[in-house]
């Protein structure tokens, strides 16, 4: 999953709201979440777009369901972009 970020990108975790910045707080936050035992987010839909010949921009939809407190599901939805 790492190959797909630059050194210096930046990510905010879909439904999560948490930020991380490089590689290495992007492989922390990633983790996180496959550790914690909870479904990873669901790809809805995905858009991608050539803005010149060696750079394309893509925007995805997820859907991201968790425990909540009330142990019952919580749907979270998400949208992510990177070039």
């Amino acid at each position: 999953m790492l190959a797909l970020y630059e050194d210096q990108a930046t990510v905010i975790w879909p439904g999560l709201g948490e930020v991380a910045h490089g590689k290495v707080e992007i492989e922390k936050l990633a983790a996180t979440l496959c550790k914690s035992g909870q479904p990873g987010p669901k790809l809805k839909s995905q858009n991608s777009k050539q803005l010149a010949p060696d750079y394309i921009i893509n925007v995805g939809m997820w859907d991201l369901t968790a425990t909540g407190p009330d142990g019952k599901p919580v749907t979270s939805k998400g949208m992510n972009t990177g070039g």
